[in-house]
């Protein structure tokens, strides 16, 4: 997904989570709310609230500092963006089976339509997904 097309997607809200270990729960109920009110529900928001838990948990534990939430979206695609101030580019790593940790990226490259990183001004980058408002594994 290009810039032009982020920014022809309608801006939903964008709200901040701390640096701590509960940010990834502050971004999934806040982005489950949002869904609520969007009406996307079923293996679209399933997925959602998995890959916003991903990104922010990598947020925090990588930037050590707050993390933003921007989601954007459409009547068929869902835009959810997690700024850090880490500038960083991240890389899905291979999968050594006895890692605790290291799957986040590889989840969201596997479940989400689309997926990237983009720097942002000074230090910091956005890593964002979409996932189809329509999505379904039936």
């Amino acid at each position: 997904m290009t810039e032009k097309d982020r920014l022809r997607l309608r801006p939903v809200t964008r709200f901040a989570v701390s640096g701590d270990p509960r940010a990834a729960g502050e971004a999934r109920d806040r982005l489950g709310q949002v869904l609520d009110q969007l009406g996307v529900g079923g293996d679209a928001a399933d997925i959602a609230l998995l890959l916003v838990s991903e990104l922010v948990t990598n947020a925090v534990l990588h930037a050590r500092d707050d993390a933003a939430v921007e989601i954007r979206a459409n009547s068929d695609v869902l835009w959810v963006g997690v700024d850090d101030r880490d500038s960083r580019r991240p890389a899905v790593q291979p999968v050594d089976a006895g890692a605790l940790g290291g799957r986040g990226l590889r989840l969201v490259d596997v479940l989400s339509d689309d997926w990237g990183v983009r720097h942002v001004q000074g230090d910091g980058k956005t890593v964002w997904f979409t996932v189809s408002r329509r999505t379904g594994f039936d």
